[in-house]
């Protein structure tokens, strides 16, 4: 965001996204994500993510007011790297199909079945805790940008909302919160 050199605050950034979306934000949500990107943007660069910066100046080169140039082909070998410092295990290629409900308390998730995308083997993953972070859904409605800005979303066009779909099928998506049944 550039709160560093004083460029933007998450205040701005809120209400790019009201003006953006036509007011159909959950603006509280959008200030809470707001006030950490520069501190995620520094850890990245921190990993070694290249950030063009004006050589004089050393700000960062934008391209637009809120996206700054990277070497993009560079983002996730560094985040792998990171992922695998910070980890004792990493499964990769795993498409987690179902969420597993707790035996004692069906309203709790226990882990997780997935299926290996390269070789077709089957996963049980048990867990104390589920955090379900997958993308969420694009172009289930029509965008209000036309044009050449007809393909600008918010997320990657090949979000399919399986997050809300895990979700669903435990009877926790219908409240964000997660304070559903």
């Amino acid at each position: 965001m550039g709160m560093r050199w004083n460029e933007n605050q998450p205040e701005d950034f809120v209400r790019y996204v009201r003006n953006d979306l036509m007011g159909l934000s959950r603006e509280d949500l959008v200030y809470d994500m707001a006030r950490h990107v520069d501190s995620t943007v520094h850890m990245f660069e921190e990993w070694g993510l290249p950030i063009f910066t004006d050589p004089q100046t050393g700000k960062y080169v934008r391209e637009g007011r809120w996206q700054v140039m990277i070497h993009g082909e560079s983002y996730k070998p560094i985040v792998a790297e990171a992922a695998r410092k910070a980890a004792s295990e990493i499964y990769e290629r795993i498409v987690v199909t179902h969420l597993l409900p707790d035996a004692k308390d069906p309203k709790r998730v226990a882990g997780a079945v997935g299926v290996n995308v390269r070789d077709g083997s089957f996963y049980v993953f048990r867990a104390k805790a589920v955090i379900v972070a997958a993308a969420g859904a694009s172009h289930i409605y029509r965008p209000r940008s036309a044009g050449e800005g007809a393909g600008r979303t918010w997320y990657p066009p090949w979000a399919t909302g399986s997050a809300y779909a895990l979700l669903i099928q435990m009877g926790r998506g219908d409240d964000p919160d997660g304070e559903s049944p």
